[in-house]
């Protein structure tokens, strides 16, 4: 068995990702991450617990991004729109006769 160990990708590919999942055309996105934190004592045992807190990711989305920056994805040019097929006029044939 080849089973890859990992997979990388950056902040910008992951966002052209969900670009493309969620079939955007237009408009400049980038990957924001809603996070939930919790705050206690931690510690590796009873006589070494410390204040501290601890953060998770709950969802990953896309956000409008007004400016271009080095995280930020334009749909246009990751997920351009399918181009609508060309309209040719219909030529009708007439019998000779």
């Amino acid at each position: 068995m080849n089973a890859k160990k990992s997979a990388t990708l950056s902040l910008k590919d992951a966002t052209a990702v969900l670009v493309k999942h969620f079939d955007l055309h237009e408009g400049l996105w980038s990957i924001a991450f809603d996070l939930k934190i919790g705050v206690g004592q931690f510690g590796p045992s009873p006589e070494e617990i410390y204040p501290g807190a601890m953060f998770g990711i709950s969802s990953i989305f896309l956000l409008g991004s007004e400016q271009r920056g080095p995280h930020v994805v334009d749909a246009a040019q990751v997920n351009p729109a399918p181009k609508a097929p060309s309209k040719k006029p219909r030529v009708k044939h007439q019998p000779e006769g």
